[in-house]
């Protein structure tokens, strides 16, 4: 949902793929920064306060907090897309192909792909083609 989230939509596990594909579109398409707009109690916030004028209380992370968690493990490091091709006839499996320039817990310029597949009741099967040499001297 756009406006202002919907439950049973905006608070599921498909929340969560669908932002960490949306986030790497918009860095495909150039995008520098993202914010995602949310409230103390809202479908669509990265965490949620149940009752947020009570401290006792504890807030819930949501799924749209997984997806960017998710986003920004693949892309540190001063990371930048790599394109992969992806063969399979499921339109809702993207594959991104990350480069790491290295540093903290990744290698000095490690490649990695993330392979996103939006429907949990579908089955098929997935092809990322790697380019080959890899970019920059990156190993997998």
């Amino acid at each position: 949902s756009g406006a202002c989230g919907q439950d049973g939509v905006s608070n599921v596990m498909v929340a969560a793929l669908w932002s960490l594909d949306w986030m790497f579109n918009s860095v495909a398409a150039g995008v520098k920064r993202v914010n995602f707009h949310g409230g103390p109690n809202g479908y669509y916030a990265p965490v949620m306060y149940n009752n947020p004028s009570n401290p006792n209380d504890p807030p819930s992370v949501q799924p749209l907090y997984y997806g960017m968690i998710g986003f920004s493990e693949a892309v540190a490091n001063h990371s930048h897309l790599i394109h992969v091709n992806v063969s399979t006839t499921n339109r809702l499996i993207k594959a991104w192909g990350i480069s790491a320039a290295g540093s903290g817990h990744f290698h000095p310029s490690t490649f990695r792909v993330m392979v996103i597949h939006k429907d949990p009741t579908a089955t098929g099967v997935a092809r990322v083609v790697i380019p080959s040499p890899l970019p920059n001297g990156a190993r997998q």
